[in-house]
């Protein structure tokens, strides 16, 4: 009898560990790679193709962490409303935007940029929005 309890909670744990990965590990796959690329020199980066093409960027990488942070938020806290959800997901978005300036600020030949954190903001917020919109349009 005892061992079959301890079979029960070692499943129900390893189902966790299992669900929480599949939540969070492509957020913080994601993470990783911002923090990554923000860490290479500015005399090691390639020059930018076009005027604001850094810019371009943030908000690309940044829309791409909301669509993943979103994700994992709305599956983690069931029950909540979807604003809850793209709030909660441009929060998680800009507070980490708000480290990766921070942690660029160490980075010779790199600096801490509102703009840059201006970029990291929207593009989590459209990428948000647009996430709240087609679950809205889809009824879920």
């Amino acid at each position: 009898m005892r061992s079959e309890k301890r079979g029960v909670v070692e499943n129900n744990t390893s189902h966790r560990i299992i669900r929480f990965l599949w939540l969070w590990l492509p957020v913080i796959i994601v993470m990783l790679a911002i923090m990554f690329v923000s860490a290479i020199p500015s005399d090691k980066k390639p020059g930018d193709p076009f005027q604001h093409a850094d810019k371009c960027a943030h908000f690309m990488a940044y829309g791409i962490l909301a669509l993943t942070l979103y994700r994992a938020i709305r599956l983690s806290v069931p029950g909540r409303s979807r604003a809850y959800h793209a709030f909660m997901t441009i929060v998680v978005a800009a507070l980490y935007g708000i480290t990766d300036e921070g942690h660029q600020h160490f980075v010779p030949g790199r600096s801490m940029s509102p703009y840059d954190l201006m970029a990291d903001t929207i593009g989590a917020s459209i990428a948000a929005v647009v996430m709240n919109l087609t679950r809205m349009i889809g009824g879920r």
